[in-house]
C-alpha cells in the first residue's frame, strides 16, 4: 500500500512521512514497545529515498518516539514528543562571551513571535503547543 506524499507541497517531503508515521503510531497501528516495520517495508510504503526515510526516522528517534537499533529495526517507545527546551541563559545570549581576545561578541533577539494558525500544521500536536519563531543576531 502507497502512502500519498505530497511533493507539490512546501512541507518537506521527509516530514511529511514523520507526520504521518506518527499517526499510525497514535492510532495504534504499532503499539509501544513493539517492532517498526523494517526500512525496506516503509520504502515500499511511501515510495521515497532511503535517504529521505532515514531522515523522517532520525526526527522521529530526536523525539523519543521510536528507538533504533544497528541490525534489529526500530522499536515504538513512545506517543508523544518529549519537550525540547533550549535554555536560553548562557553567556552568548547575553552579550557577555569574550575570550581573552580582542574579539568580542554579543548577541541581540530581533524577532520573538508565536506562530498561530500554521495551516501545513493544523491537527498536529506540535502545533497545539505553539511554535515560536527567533531571529537573532550575533556581531
Amino acid at each position: 500500500m502507497t502512502k500519498t506524499i505530497d511533493r507539490e507541497s512546501p512541507i518537506p517531503v521527509y516530514y511529511q512521512i514523520e507526520r504521518d508515521l506518527l499517526g499510525r503510531i497514535n492510532r495504534g497501528e504499532w503499539p509501544v514497545e513493539s517492532l517498526m516495520p523494517s526500512e525496506t517495508k516503509l520504502l515500499e510504503d511511501y515510495d521515497v529515498s532511503r535517504v529521505t526515510l532515514r531522515q523522517a526516522l532520525a526526527e522521529l528517534e530526536k523525539d523519543g518516539i521510536i528507538k533504533r537499533y544497528r541490525g534489529k529495526g526500530a522499536y515504538i517507545m513512545g506517543t508523544t514528543p518529549k519537550s525540547y527546551v533550549h535554555d536560553l541563559n548562557y553567556r552568548l545570549v547575553s552579550g557577555e562571551w569574550n575570550e581573552e581576545s580582542e574579539r568580542s561578541m554579543t548577541a541581540g533577539i530581533l524577532m520573538l513571535k508565536l506562530i498561530d494558525n500554521n495551516p501545513y500544521l493544523r491537527g498536529d500536536s506540535i502545533s497545539e503547543a505553539g511554535i515560536m519563531q527567533v531571529k537573532s543576531l550575533l556581531r
